[in-house]
């Protein structure tokens, strides 16, 4: 008669078993699953290691045609605008170098720099508005400036801007130096902007920009540009590839319909790519064309034809 103990043995035994199984599987299967992870990561090793080599190769094709361009920028631009005159204005978000750069490339083409501005923090910021206001409307302005009929300090800035920059009427009617260097002074001393030398009007106007300003500061630019273009015979917004971006100033006027229809943009001035493209644009402009040049996405192309 088989007992209690006896069962009590062999249900341990088929636990047993089991226990045994189990245990014997799962390390089974963890071999499996261990090997093939392995696998897996060095794959991954491998196509990151790819990835790097290709990353590394781009980067040195993207310095060897800086390089080239560079190198050849003075034959590219060379006569391009001979006998024209251009005004240089930059945002505070423009390094020097850049600016430098860019003006250097501007001489190089034959172009009469007729004054470089920087615009200082103060004149894109709203709570400056007032004080924009308050001169853009005093008694001391230069005859011929046409007053908008509005209150908004950025289109009153950029109008007063714009005049004495460029002139009015497509640049037909230029302010008289005198009266360039009264407004340039005034705001100079509102700490609203600054003047490298002297400056007179110019024909066309580039306006350097980079990042992605803030609204009320974004909408200071564009107005801005729109002023000159509209004074002047041309004007192109050149800037770095964030100003091309969501929230940057050429982004903004290349959604612009009406406005790209008129300002030209070119969104790698920072390279000399960019800066022949600039040259190139700017001739384009005072032609009476106009373009979105660079390498974003929304650029229609690398530089005008021609």
């Amino acid at each position: 008669m088989i007992n209690f103990r006896y069962h009590l043995v062999s249900i341990i035994a088929v636990f047993l078993s089991l226990a045994v199984g189990i245990t014997v599987g799962i390390a089974a299967v963890n071999g499996s699953v261990l090997s093939g992870l392995r696998t897996q990561v060095d794959g991954l090793r491998a196509a990151g290691a790819a990835q790097q080599h290709d990353i590394q190769a781009l980067q040195r094709r993207v310095s060897h045609d800086n390089q080239f361009t560079a190198a050849v920028a003075s034959r590219l631009v060379a006569g391009k605008l001979a006998g024209r005159t251009v005004i240089m204005i930059a945002t505070d978000a423009v390094p020097p170098q850049t600016a430098d750069a860019v003006q250097q490339t501007l001489t190089r083409s034959g172009a009469r720099l007729t004054g470089r501005i920087q615009l200082l923090p103060g004149f894109t910021d709203p709570k400056r508005a007032a004080e924009l206001t308050a001169y853009a409307t005093s008694d001391v302005l230069p005859a011929g400036f046409q007053l908008p009929e509005t209150d908004d300090a950025s289109l009153l800035g950029a109008a007063l801007l714009g005049y004495v920059l460029v002139g009015r009427d497509g640049g037909r009617h230029k302010p008289a130096p005198k009266d360039t260097a009264t407004v340039l002074t005034g705001l100079a001393s509102l700490q609203l902007v600054r003047t490298t030398g002297e400056a007179a009007a110019a024909e066309v106007a580039v306006l350097l920009t980079a990042g992605r300003p803030d609204g009320p500061r974004l909408r200071a630019v564009t107005d801005l540009a729109a002023a000159l273009d509209r004074d002047g015979k041309g004007a192109v917004v050149a800037g770095d590839l964030a100003a091309a971006g969501p929230g940057g100033a050429l982004s903004a006027v290349r959604a612009d319909q009406s406005l790209a229809a008129e300002v030209s943009t070119v969104d790698n001035m920072d390279t000399a790519a960019g800066q022949v493209a600039t040259v190139y644009a700017l001739r384009e402009q005072a032609g009476g064309g106009a373009g979105q040049y660079g390498v974003a996405v929304n650029a229609e192309a690398a530089l005008p034809a021609g």
